[in-house]
């Protein structure tokens, strides 16, 4: 783990996780799909587009896909991509490293956390319970219980008032860069834990640390 926090460490007292990317291994799966949707609508998009849509609620994801695809059906082709996601999920979706060792251990200290994701409840639960987490996420937030998506740091913000703990003594883990922006935004302790997008000095104001997995924490700075 690589700290990037100058000066002394916070006293992190609830943990805010971010889900695709970070707690489960979808974001390879939900690339490919959205790529597949172009190609079958006559679309040859490459991942430069549909890396922007990481982090992102369904809203955002249209509006990006829309301006991208000039003429495409997004309804359609949300729908097909959709389609993709949901046979290739029950066979292929895992959890990450570590994800089920680390949320465990916060249960068992009493140390309180929740998820606070851009997908939809409809997803969130798929995800969760395909990945033998659901019973380990009682308090979950979605792209639906904020105003505004990622980078902005409602959802951060609404998962920290639910646990009842400010913003500044929570650990916000991320992948995406949306996320970290959020996490930041929000005034937390903001640990990067790359998966499509790696890490790279310019992500450095938006980050406290920076982790190869789950299995790293906890990590120094926690607890």
């Amino acid at each position: 783990m690589q700290l990037l926090f100058r000066g002394a460490l916070p006293r992190i007292r609830a943990v805010l996780f971010d889900m695709d990317g970070l707690l489960i291994d979808s974001e390879r799966l939900a690339q490919r799909s959205c790529l597949q949707a172009g190609h079958e609508l006559g679309y040859p998009i490459d991942e430069s587009v549909t890396r922007r849509l990481l982090g992102c609620t369904h809203e955002e994801c249209e509006r990006i896909i829309s301006e991208a695809l000039p003429g495409v059906d997004v309804l359609d082709y949300f729908k097909r991509s959709k389609r993709m996601l949901d046979e290739s999920f029950p066979k292929e979706l895992k959890a990450k490293p570590g994800a089920v060792t680390f949320v465990s251990w916060l249960s068992r200290h009493g140390i309180p956390y929740a998820l606070a994701s851009s997908s939809t409840r409809e997803r969130i639960v798929q995800s969760l319970s395909i990945t033998g987490l659901a019973s380990l996420f009682p308090v979950c937030l979605t792209g639906e219980d904020a105003a505004y998506s990622k980078p902005e740091p409602d959802l951060f913000l609404a998962a920290a008032a639910r646990l009842g703990v400010s913003p500044r003594d929570c650990l916000v883990l991320e992948d995406s860069v949306n996320g970290i922006k959020a996490g930041r935004a929000a005034g937390s302790f903001v640990c990067m834990i790359p998966d499509i997008i790696p890490y790279s000095s310019s992500l450095a104001p938006w980050c406290d640390a920076v982790a190869d997995s789950l299995e790293e924490l906890p990590g120094p700075f926690l607890f």
